[in-house]
């Protein structure tokens, strides 16, 4: 398989998207590199097909670096793994109104990592229903209280 074919191959990668969108943005490839902790001439090599099968663990880098779930809750961008812990919280861990609000808005939302559309599951497997207790309700109501005091 010639370079052509290997950067072909993974061009529709989302890592591979990532590092590309940084770079047309305007960032130097060196501080894209320093970003994910590897040598801007690593980057390069990948980029240009020279190394044929990047590791997982650059692959992880890369996500690390430059992955961002909009968190429509919070509306500020999150590290998909910040972002995996709120929805995966259990419900018995949530210490406070403003918590549990997160935490019920996350249930619905597209970037739950085992039930959002953002998840590759598809069908019936992939819908949870999410249960809305009187106890969600007053905390929710106290929460809304609290901010517009």
């Amino acid at each position: 398989m010639s370079k052509q074919e290997q950067v072909e191959k993974f061009k529709d990668a989302r890592w591979w998207q990532l590092i590309d969108k940084a770079v047309e943005e305007g960032q130097p490839l060196a501080e894209v590199a320093r970003k994910m902790g590897v040598s801007r001439v690593y980057v390069t090599r990948v980029r240009s097909g020279s190394i044929a099968k990047p590791p997982e663990k650059f692959v992880a880098r890369v996500l690390a670096a430059f992955d961002v779930v909009n968190c429509p809750h919070l509306k500020e961008p999150l590290a998909p793994n910040v972002c995996a812990k709120h929805a995966t919280a259990s419900y018995a861990s949530l210490s406070s109104p403003q918590q549990v609000m997160h935490w019920s808005a996350c249930q619905k939302c597209a970037h739950h990592p085992k039930t959002g559309s953002d998840n590759l599951m598809h069908g019936p497997q992939a819908v949870r229903p999410v249960v809305v207790t009187k106890l969600d309700r007053v905390l929710h109501a106290r929460a809304q209280q609290k901010a517009a005091a």
